[in-house]
């Protein structure tokens, strides 16, 4: 027979690694025994001698839980501890007379295992979709922080969202470079088509046809809170039309009725409303109720701040003048468009 001789050096680095793996096992299923306990999972104590969580045989780096059994049958034949182990698996021992198990039973699988234990170290459904989005954005070259470190990147750079957009999944955040040092923008426009077309899919519409401008109705995109969007990427003012097939229709009657009714707010209401006076012009409108909540609004505004916008508020006052036909430009009094009016 072959002799296989193990260096010093060897025999250490065989001990430490056995020694590693002991104790991961002892700390797992301890681990585990106890998330079963704080759960819930194994009753209350009361007067029970037998109560709590031990080392199973001892040094084993093995821990079940143990207490009294209420099994009738069992405790006639002496078994008068139930063990419960990791694995939701149980078992019953029958003490000897120094205290220590003299016989034990099969392991059973439990009638109703404890979710706290089978669930132990599994990844939540939130976790498994969070890992599987951070997959595809690194498809796209984004990246972590640690990862563009190795890269060479210097990570100081990455609060400059004009060279690098950045978004959090769960709680990792991502960054993928859309510009250069000097400002420019080498591949900016590639990422925002690919998020038009991304809004399209969910009913988000950035570039609408006539067609969709006529039938749709519209917020603006900051408005919604798209999950995910890279900030900077779309100016604060751009706008979506939301197809009612894909998206909830009451989402702009929520974001109107929540505007603030003060003097900025009431600027955009009015421009607003005045541009989709002029947009509809000659057309048949088919999106009343829409236009209606908005009326609603400039009305109010038109009461409230009439003549007292302050520096530069004339651009408001023409605009209202236009939709009180006070010119001929303005809507009429019984027309189909009569419903632009504001009294």
């Amino acid at each position: 027979m072959k002799n296989f001789l193990v260096e010093e050096k060897e025999r250490i680095e065989i001990l430490k690694r056995h020694k590693l793996l002991v104790e991961q096992t002892k700390n797992n299923s301890q681990e585990i025994i106890m998330a079963g306990f704080t759960a819930g999972c194994f009753g209350q104590k009361g007067n029970d001698r037998y109560w709590g969580i031990i080392e199973s045989p001892k040094g084993s780096g093995n821990y079940v839980f143990q207490k009294s059994t209420n099994d009738a049958t069992m405790k006639s034949q002496g078994y008068v501890v139930v063990r419960i182990k990791p694995d939701n698996t149980f078992y019953y021992v029958k003490p000897g007379q120094n205290g220590l198990p003299s016989e034990f039973t099969q392991p059973r699988a439990l009638l109703n295992p404890c979710p706290a234990m089978a669930n132990f170290g599994k990844k939540t459904e939130d976790q498994v979709n969070n890992e599987y989005l951070i997959a595809q954005y690194k498809k796209d070259k984004w990246a972590t922080p640690e990862e563009l470190r190795t890269q060479g990147v210097d990570i100081r750079e990455l609060s400059n969202n004009t060279i690098w957009q950045s978004v959090t999944v769960g709680n990792v955040k991502l960054y993928k470079k859309v510009g250069t040092a000097t400002g420019t923008m080498d591949d900016k426009e590639e990422v925002r088509k690919q998020w038009v077309e991304k809004l399209r899919k969910d009913g988000y519409i950035v570039n609408p046809t006539d067609t969709e401008k006529d039938n749709y109705q519209y917020v603006e995109l900051s408005k919604i809170n798209y999950s995910g969007l890279p900030s900077g990427l779309f100016p604060t003012s751009q706008l979506v039309y939301l197809d009612p097939s894909k998206t909830d229709p009451t989402i702009l009657q929520d974001k109107q009725e929540n505007e603030s009714m003060d003097r900025k707010g009431c600027k955009e209401t009015i421009e607003r409303f005045y541009n989709e006076f002029n947009r509809t012009k000659g057309r048949q409108i088919t999106n009343r109720g829409l236009i209606q909540r908005m009326k609603d609004q400039a009305q109010f505004c038109k009461n409230e701040f009439e003549g007292k916008w302050g520096i530069g508020g004339g651009k408001f006052d023409e605009m209202i003048k236009v939709l009180s036909g006070r010119t001929n430009r303005g809507p009429s009094s019984s027309g189909d468009d009569s419903m632009f009016r504001l009294q």
